[in-house]
C-alpha cells in the first residue's frame, strides 16, 4: 500500500463455481510467486502438509525500523511436483523507504531451469525501463517501482487481460463474472544450479522516490538514497546472516544498522 492505495495486489477470491476465473484465483498465476519451467506450486497434492504439530522454522523480525520475514517452498512444481526446486524468499522492509525481496532457488538436478517471477499491479498501465528492466506504476499520485537487481538482468514483460494460452493479468471485482484487466509484471531468466534474484520495491508519492538508484552484485546489493548516502545488503546463504550497512553520506564511515543471524 502506498499513500493509502493498494498497488501490489493478487487474485483474491471468486465465486465457488467451475469457471476459468475460479481456477485462476486458486492458481499460482494469480499470486506474487515464481513459476519454474512454466509450472506452478503444488503443495495441495500433499495432504500431510495441511496441518503441522510444531511451528515452521521460518525466521522473522520486527522493530520500529525494520520488518523481516522468510519462507521456504519445497513441495515441487507441476501437477505431480516433478520439477524439484526449493525456493527461499526473504523480505526486508527498511521503514519507510523501500522493501528488498531476495529469492534463492536450489534445484535437485544440474539441468537448466526457467524462472518467472510474477508481480500483480493494481493500476491502469505499467511502464518498463529498458535500461534497468524496472517496472513502474502510478495511480492518483501514488507509485510503486519494482527494480530487479542481479548481475544478469532478467527479461521483463507486462501481461494484461490475457486468456490464452493461460489466464493471466486479471483482478476479480467481487461480483460474479465481473473481472478487470490489470498489468502483471513477469521477470524471466534461465539458470543452471543455484540462482538468486533480488528486487527493490520502492514506493513513491507525488513523483518523489526515496531511492535514486540500485545495483546488484555477487555479494549483495547497494541502493542509493535520494536523501543522500546508501545502503548495502549482504548475506551468507538463505539461512545465513543478513547484514544491512548504511553510509549516511558520501565519504562518511559505514554503520551496521541491521543484522539477522
Amino acid at each position: 500500500h502506498v499513500g493509502g492505495k493498494t498497488l501490489l495486489t493478487e487474485g483474491g477470491v471468486y465465486s465457488y463455481d467451475r469457471s476459468a476465473w475460479r481456477r485462476y484465483v486458486l492458481s499460482s498465476r494469480a499470486h506474487n510467486v515464481v513459476l519454474v519451467d512454466g509450472q506452478e506450486q503444488n503443495r495441495g497434492r500433499r495432504r500431510e502438509t495441511y496441518r503441522t504439530d510444531k511451528p515452521y522454522e521460518s525466521r522473522w523480525f520486527t522493530s520500529s525500523e525494520f520488518d523481516f520475514a522468510q519462507g521456504v517452498y519445497d513441495s515441487g512444481f507441476g501437477p505431480g511436483g516433478e520439477v524439484q526446486v526449493t525456493q527461499t524468499r526473504q523480505v526486508l522492509f527498511v521503514k519507510p523507504d523501500y522493501w528488498l525481496v531476495v529469492d534463492d532457488f536450489v534445484p535437485a538436478d544440474d539441468k537448466p531451469h526457467t524462472y518467472e517471477a510474477l508481480f500483480h499491479l493494481e493500476a491502469a498501465t505499467a511502464q518498463v525501463d529498458k535500461a534497468t528492466a524496472a517496472v513502474t506504476v502510478e495511480e492518483g499520485g501514488a507509485g510503486l517501482r519494482i527494480i530487479p537487481l542481479a548481475r544478469e538482468r532478467p527479461q521483463v514483460t507486462i501481461v494484461q487481460g490475457q486468456q490464452e494460452p493461460v489466464v493471466q493479468g486479471w483482478l476479480p471485482t467481487g461480483r460474479h463474472n465481473v473481472v478487470r484487466p490489470i498489468p502483471t509484471a513477469v521477470f524471466r531468466w534461465q539458470a543452471t544450479g543455484r540462482t538468486r534474484m533480488v528486487y527493490a520495491l520502492v514506493p513513491g508519492e507525488g513523483g518523489r522516490w526515496p531511492l535514486a538508484g540500485a545495483t546488484g552484485r555477487a555479494e549483495g546489493v547497494v541502493v542509493s538514497l535520494t536523501a543522500g548516502g546508501s545502503d548495502r545488503l549482504e548475506w551468507d546463504g538463505p539461512a545465513g546472516a543478513l547484514v544491512l550497512t548504511r553510509t549516511p553520506r558520501p565519504g562518511a564511515p559505514a554503520e551496521r544498522v541491521f543484522t539477522l543471524r
